[in-house]
């Protein structure tokens, strides 16, 4: 499970009844796509990681219900008939939206959404910014990065353009002779959960130190590295919750939480 940031008031952890761990794993897979790990009770989801558990009663009459989007409510709502479900409430428009709901094979009530103008692509990342990032040898780049400052690879193609995620982001790499990418040196600016301890990693892995851990009065631990390309990584831990004009920031409409 990769490490993400994340923020108060955020459902981050889910547990699902279920009367067969299996049944019900193996139809989330097959529906939504999450990643399981039967006979284990665990699972993955985007944003989201929880359980299935057979001590709780399936309620769907009752209870919180969970809605999950998808990209084609319709194709979606006959694939999860065809694996078991029963289909209570078929599309129908909330505002932009399209929803429709299903019992699971436990018999939990689950919603799904459809957003318009959304489509998924596993190709891309769900983060809305990829910096893009240029270095002389990308296969090179990817061990350097990966081993140095914990990256994962998402995918790569030939020798040429790879992308590379950090918890929720996700950053692509280029070479510069079949690249439109301009040239030149970046600087990025990255979530960690333990600033010291991803320190000394890049450190140990034979990142220059550029600064080393300090705490801001803005709420940030953060220290700074070189790569082996000449980018600039600053990498932040958050260690307080301080609001801008307690630094002397102005809050703009950007912080005004959505309904």
């Amino acid at each position: 499970m990769s490490i993400h940031p994340f923020h108060s008031g955020q459902l981050v952890y889910l547990q699902i009844p279920a009367l067969d761990i299996t049944t019900s794993a193996r139809f989330y897979e097959r529906i939504f796509g999450w990643t399981i790990d039967p006979p284990e009770s665990g699972f993955e989801a985007p944003g989201l990681i929880g359980q299935w558990i057979t001590d709780r009663a399936p309620a769907p009459d009752a209870g919180p219900v969970g809605w999950i989007h998808v990209a084609d409510i319709r194709q979606t709502l006959e694939q999860a008939r065809t694996a078991g479900a029963t289909v209570k409430d078929g599309p129908q428009p909330d505002g932009p939206r399209l929803l429709a709901s299903f019992t699971d094979p436990a018999g939990n009530l689950v919603g799904i959404v459809e957003h318009p103008g959304h489509t998924d692509n596993r190709t891309m990342p769900d983060c809305a910014v990829i910096p893009e990032l240029i270095y002389d040898d990308v296969i090179a780049a990817i061990d350097w990065l990966c081993d140095a400052f914990g990256l994962v690879e998402r995918w790569r193609v030939g020798d040429h353009r790879a992308q590379l995620s950090i918890g929720g982001c996700t950053v692509a790499i280029t070479e510069p002779r079949t690249s439109k990418v301009l040239p030149g040196k970046n600087s990025l600016l990255v979530r960690v959960p333990d600033a010291a301890a991803h320190h000394d990693r890049a450190r140990a892995s034979g990142a220059r130190i550029l600064a080393e851990p300090q705490d801001h009065p803005y709420g940030e631990r953060q220290y700074t590295a070189e790569d082996l390309g000449g980018h600039h990584w600053t990498f932040s831990e958050s260690i307080a919750d301080v609001a801008p004009e307690d630094w002397g920031g102005t809050s703009g409409p950007g912080m005004r939480k959505s309904p």
